[in-house]
């Protein structure tokens, strides 16, 4: 339920910073999220939502471009603008601290409160941004929090999308917010598969919305930029394959947030860029980018806290030596980029017929089938799908969790290799049960006959994975994208392979009535 144009889902967010809203007296959450994910839509909802006029909710956001100087006369001047009255700006520059200008804030907040309207709602947006190199912003937010919150009810709202930032200054135990006393840290996540059907692209099919998934995920920025007109691959092709969009220059705009400098920049695409769509050693990295191994664990200890990259060992294989860890990538927008556009970008910049989709990417006559990319998409959608329902039950609305009998069970999710001859996509543990589940997921550009149906089936039961010990049972799963022709799903069952459809993946979307 839209409560504006422009805010949709989100309930569950909503309603917990309802909640905070509505405690008394003062209160301190962080909101963290990647770029573009929504964080600042969703609190501008918070203050519409609970009744805060604009005299009473105060956004400030930083800037990436900023020095400390010029962010806080801009602050003072909003802050002036926001209160209606000449203060912070009468101030010589020399004297605007940060410590100035927060009791400032506290004024207009013990003001607010003395007029028995409701408590003054103060937001800083994209904080990494604030938090300059000797800027002592953080520390004055500290002193100031500590000193006002027993005494002033004001809700203050930290809001970043740098992963580094919070590890650094919230997790990290010499960090300096590290320790305060907060209500909240809630973390906004990309929309589920189905919920970008139900708010993106009702009018296009689950095999559409499962391909845009595995481009650009469920970020929401990214998803307007597709358009849900008629023509599917003309809207795809104009939103990422022509020189106007987007998708090209976000690759720096989303990596800046995490990494300082040019030059360390540039490594991490170079490390990225040679992750591949199967995953890479340190050692093959180095080898590839001729970076030094060091250098190589240090740029990817530090992606892999941003969330960019996810560590694997072969699942149930304790981890003994770093030579058997892989690294894959675990954002579907810069695996995108390092496959498709990165590859194809002199033929993008150049395309103005609005046909390079259709030409060079798609490769199937049917479908929507991209050679080196659609096969290993689908696993990522498959991992993120099963493990985003393993850390929360509330998640396993779609059928698949009943085929799998995976309702209410604690059960894990891996992949799994062995000397580069096994490779199986995905397998689920669950001792519940002690059943072990293993997956093999094919994206195709048609449905698939009985003759290579019977193939598939043939490849996943001959694929040995050990289990933890003779009371376990193996179940094996075809997951496909177009489906199987009747004799196919026959050999399937003759052979105990059970098939699941793309369109068993997607959930019920509806949302559940928010109260205002």
């Amino acid at each position: 339920m839209a409560l504006n144009n422009n805010f949709f889902g989100r309930q569950r967010e909503l309603r917990q910073l309802k909640e905070i809203w509505s405690t008394p007296g003062a209160d301190l959450v962080f909101v963290r999220g990647r770029r573009r994910i929504g964080k600042s839509r969703l609190l501008r909802q918070l203050a519409m939502n609970t009744g805060s006029p604009t005299d009473k909710a105060f956004f400030f956001s930083g800037r990436v471009d900023e020095s400390d100087a010029a962010c806080r006369e801009r602050f003072a001047r909003d802050f002036d603008e926001f209160i209606g009255a000449p203060t912070l700006m009468t101030l010589r520059k020399n004297l605007l601290s940060w410590d100035k200008i927060l009791i400032a804030v506290a004024e207009q907040a013990k003001a607010i409160a003395a007029k028995s309207g409701p408590k003054m709602l103060f937001v800083i947006d994209e904080i990494q941004w604030l938090a300059k190199r000797h800027s002592g912003v953080l520390g004055a937010i500290k002193e100031f929090w500590e000193k006002t919150h027993p005494i002033i009810p004001i809700k203050i709202v930290l809001s970043g999308s740098s992963n580094r930032f919070f590890a650094a200054q919230v997790d990290h135990a010499e960090g300096v917010l590290r320790g305060l006393r907060t209500k909240g840290d809630l973390v906004v996540a990309p929309f589920s598969l189905e919920e970008v059907g139900l708010y993106y692209f009702p009018n296009w099919t689950k095999e559409q919305v499962a391909l845009i998934y595995m481009l650009v995920g469920g970020v929401p920025y990214y998803l307007e930029q597709i358009k849900d007109s008629g023509n599917f691959l003309r809207s795809l092709n104009t939103a990422m394959f022509t020189s106007q969009s987007i998708f090209i220059d976000e690759i720096d705009a989303v990596l800046k947030i995490e990494t300082a400098g040019k030059g360390a920049l540039e490594n991490v695409k170079r490390v990225l860029s040679a992750l591949g769509q199967d995953g890479s050693t340190e050692a093959r990295i180095a080898a590839t980018t001729g970076l030094g191994q060091s250098s190589v664990h240090d740029i990817i200890a530090r992606i892999e806290s941003f969330g960019i990259v996810k560590e694997r060992l072969p699942f149930g294989v304790k981890r003994t030596k770093k030579q058997d860890v892989r690294y894959y990538m675990d954002d579907f927008y810069l695996n995108t980029y390092f496959q498709i556009l990165l590859p194809m970008l002199p033929r993008i910049q150049g395309n103005i017929n609005n046909a390079m989709l259709i030409n060079h990417v798609i490769t199937s006559v049917d479908g929507f089938y991209i050679g080196d990319f659609s096969g290993r998409a689908f696993e990522l959608l498959l991992l993120q799908f099963l493990e985003s329902g393993a850390y929360d039950v509330s998640k396993r609305v779609a059928p698949i969790f009943k085929l799998m009998n995976l309702g209410e069970e604690t059960y894990e999710v891996g992949t799994y290799w062995m000397h580069n001859q096994t490779q199986i996509d995905i397998v689920v543990s669950c001792d519940a049960d002690r059943q072990v589940r293993i997956l093999e997921a094919k994206w195709k550009g048609i449905a698939t006959s009985g003759a290579e149906t019977a193939e598939l089936v043939q490849a996943v039961t001959k694929k040995s994975f050990p289990l933890p010990n003779n009371s376990w049972t193996r179940r094996n799963f075809l997951i496909l994208s177009k489906g199987s022709s009747s004799p196919g799903l026959d050999r399937a069952r003759e052979a105990g392979v059970e098939i699941i459809s793309l369109e068993q993946i997607f959930g019920d979307a509806t949302e559940p009535p928010l109260t205002t």
